[in-house]
């Protein structure tokens, strides 16, 4: 084989077992994958391992080294060429990393596009880009633009506003600034499927060469899950909209929504489909425009962060570069990890699966999953709440649950970790692969929470340790999930299995320690209790919570999470608690659902008001009957008609239109921009249609149009009967001008 540089026997493990290995090394990359199909083909080779891993993630695991540390090597200074970097060195060793606690101080710029868009759907074969703002973490700020044939000029002209005189002269000023402030990071905000794609395309249009990085080298875009993912050589590219979607959950994803959200603040707004008529009348409005574009910028720099050091944080951890954990899976954290974890210890890395191995996977019957006790519907007092902390991580780690340790024939079934149920045991001798580097991530996040109380809230070590622990507690969640996963490296079904039983094991046992301790059980799910006790309720609850830790086993532990003087429960993973202070935690209910009238989710937060406050249910019930009889004398506002729901997939695509495709489809003929991911707004009117026809957009809906019994029998009561019924009432009931009242 030609491209083969040289070969090696090294010994290696497969779970902890030593084997010997022929290591092959090849002059380039791109040569593995032809050395793989010429050695898999040969008798004597069992199967090729490692090839899979792409090269630049496999070449930071073997030198080991850790994104955003320093670095030291020993080389001489060369000529740096071509290349857009301070200096080069060639190396005459190794990389070594030097850690240091506090975060690297990196260039974040922030960069937000405006396009001329008068048929609603910008057309980046035609549609020039009419203003792009730029903001930076040191304080630049700039917003260039030109004026239409028609605009009035500008009444006055902020030193921070640049005017050109057309389309090719703004990209090429926007190329320099770049080139200028030479940032690492650039931020944008649904940026990988908008903003670049339409830079590119129009860069491409006014003939200027795709300079966005420190290479003069093409744009590059990977597809990652449903959107693609623009990678620029020299810099990192950070779309902070999956980030977002992840942190929270909210009715849409527009960036003056998420920035009231997450931010506590207000942003100018104008409506998307008026931009072009912003800058074609120019002068007031299209200083409107720039600020309006300004405003985006400051949000997503803000945004940036705000999430970016945790980011950073779990680059450190999993050893990947930034690009890649800003828009990675859980499981891939995990994985990540576990590559990074194996390389240390000479562990053989497992291929992914082929896809009929995947198949074969998911083919099988599903494991058992968590304990459910039903909750007892309705009002309760006292509720003390208890939860396991980390129960699946700590359940691996404390019986020692791996794919290397099942099985095993050194211990016999009294001394091995014996799983409750489905009856596989595990190695009480030799520590597995996943349980030592969740102890290891769990023991280290102790150690920095115990740190963190001795520092300043506002401090800013405190801070940085939060983003570390926080970093922490997400990739070590993860790890039970993967074990089930079909397209995980280290797949195994029975330990994933094993997980779940020793999860019911404990959670059943609590509750049968709960009854004994004088608790009543209301209700439990995979590692949370809640139970009810008439006297001394948090005496109580310590003393329990006591009593149980001293019979778990290694580091598994039962917490007090809370005591709640009132509490409805309504069916699994629906309930709503009153705190001591007051504040209401709903979970399950349609008060954090998207896809239902403000109308229904104002009322029903009301609802619960009444009942957990003041255990009012009579209130309670007129409160809905006012609101119906508002409904029905139109009496509300607009804007809590109006229901939101996304765009998933191509309008074409959908096989049955539903009432928010036929608003896309009106919104598009009035030639407002929609794709797949917008929000739509929409409401429903009345008319003799059915439902899903009688849609139309927010922009188009009047308050005389609407469907009074729409909203009665679909929004509104769907969403309180969900809390009434537990207590006994009826949809009646609550129609009913009259007051009943209901035992409960």
């Amino acid at each position: 084989m030609s491209n083969v540089k040289r070969t090696e026997v090294v010994t290696r493990t497969i779970y902890g077992n030593p084997i010997e290995v022929i290591k092959i090394v090849t002059f380039h990359p791109q040569h593995v994958q032809e050395v793989r199909d010429q050695v898999r083909i040969m008798p004597t080779v069992k199967e090729p391992r490692e090839y899979d891993i792409p090269f630049e993630k496999k070449y930071i695991i073997e030198k080991g080294l850790i994104p955003f540390t320093w670095v030291q090597v020993e080389g001489k200074e060369v000529e740096r060429g071509k290349l857009l970097v301070d200096q080069v060195i060639e190396a005459t060793s190794s990389p070594r990393p030097i850690v240091k606690p506090e975060f690297p101080k990196l260039d974040v710029l922030a960069f937000d596009l405006e396009v001329y868009n008068p048929e609603g759907t910008p057309r980046p074969k035609r549609d020039p880009i009419i203003v792009i703002s730029l903001l930076d973490n040191k304080g630049f700020q700039k917003a260039l633009t030109f004026y239409s044939k028609q605009a009035k000029t500008l009444p006055t002209q902020p030193d921070y506003v640049e005017i050109l005189k057309n389309e090719k002269e703004l990209l090429q000023r926007f190329l320099k600034i770049i080139e200028e402030r030479d940032p690492e990071i650039l931020l944008g905000f649904n940026s990988d499927s908008f903003d670049i794609p339409y830079l590119r395309d129009r860069l491409d249009y006014n003939r200027i060469p795709f300079l966005l990085g420190r290479e003069p080298a093409a744009l590059r875009f990977r597809r990652g899950g449903m959107a693609p993912r623009a990678k620029i050589k020299g810099r990192i590219n950070i779309d902070i909209f999956p980030s977002v979607r992840r942190a929270i959950r909210l009715a849409n994803y527009t960036l003056d929504v998420v920035a009231h959200e997450l931010l506590g603040r207000e942003k100018p707004e104008i409506p998307g489909y008026e931009i072009w008529r912003y800058w074609e009348e120019g002068g007031e409005k299209l200083l409107e425009l720039i600020e309006y574009s300004l405003s985006d910028v400051e949000v997503t720099l803000e945004l940036g962060e705000k999430l970016l050091p945790q980011k950073i944080e779990l680059a450190r951890l999993i050893r990947q570069p930034l690009f890649d954990v800003a828009r990675v899976t859980a499981g891939q954290i995990v994985e990540y990890l576990l590559m990074a974890k194996a390389y240390e210890i000479e562990e053989l890395i497992p291929n992914k699966p082929r896809r009929e191995e995947v198949l074969r996977r998911e083919s099988e019957a599903p494991i058992v999953g968590a304990y459910v006790k039903e909750p007892e519907r309705g009002l309760h007092k006292n509720i003390l709440v208890f939860d396991f902390k980390s129960m699946y991580p700590t359940v691996i780690v404390s019986h020692n649950i791996d794919p290397s340790t099942i099985n095993c024939v050194c211990c016999t079934n009294e001394k091995a970790h014996l799983a409750p149920e489905v009856g596989f045991k595990f190695c009480a001798k030799r520590r597995g692969f996943f349980p030592t580097i969740l102890e290891e991530l769990i023991n280290r996040r102790m150690e920095i929470k115990k740190k963190m109380k001795t520092l300043p809230i506002d401090s800013i070590e405190f801070r940085m340790l939060n983003v570390q622990q926080e970093a922490i507690k997400v990739a070590s969640n993860a790890f039970y999930g993967t074990l089930a996963y079909s397209r995980f490296r280290w797949y195994c079904k029975e330990a994933a299995a094993s997980v779940t039983a020793y999860g019911r094991y404990y959670i059943t046992k609590t509750i049968d320690l709960a009854e004994k301790f004088g608790l009543h059980a209301i209700y439990a799910d995979t590692d949370s209790l809640f139970t009810t006790v008439e006297n001394n309720p948090k005496e109580k609850a310590f003393a329990f919570i006591e009593e149980v830790n001293k019979s778990l086993p290694g580091i598994i532990q039962l917490e007090f999470q809370g005591f709640y003087p009132r509490g409805l429960l309504v069916t699994k993973k629906r309930y709503a608690l009153a705190g001591e202070d007051g504040r209401i935690t709903a979970r399950g209910l349609e008060v954090v659902r998207r896809d239902w009238a403000p109308i229904a989710k104002k009322t029903q937060r009301l609802v619960l008001e009444a009942i957990l406050r003041e255990g009012n249910s009579e209130k309670a019930a007129g409160i809905i009957r006012q609101t119906i009889a508002n409904i029905i004398a139109r009496n509300v506002m607009l804007e809590d008609m109006i229901i939101y729901t996304q765009l998933t997939r191509e309008i074409a695509r959908y096989e049955v239109e539903e009432a928010h495709v036929t608003a896309a489809k009106i919104a598009r003929t009035k030639g407002r921009p929609v794709a797949v991911g917008s929000i739509i707004g929409y409401m429903i009117r009345k008319g003799p249609e059915m439902l899903s026809k009688r849609a139309v957009p927010a922009e188009e809906a009047k308050i005389e149009d609407y469907d009074p019994n729409y909203y009665i029998d679909n929004q509104v009561l769907p969403a309180v009967m969900r809390v009434m019924s537990a207590l006994g009432y009826t949809e009646a009931d609550l129609k009913s001008t009259t007051r009943q009242a209901k035992l409960f």
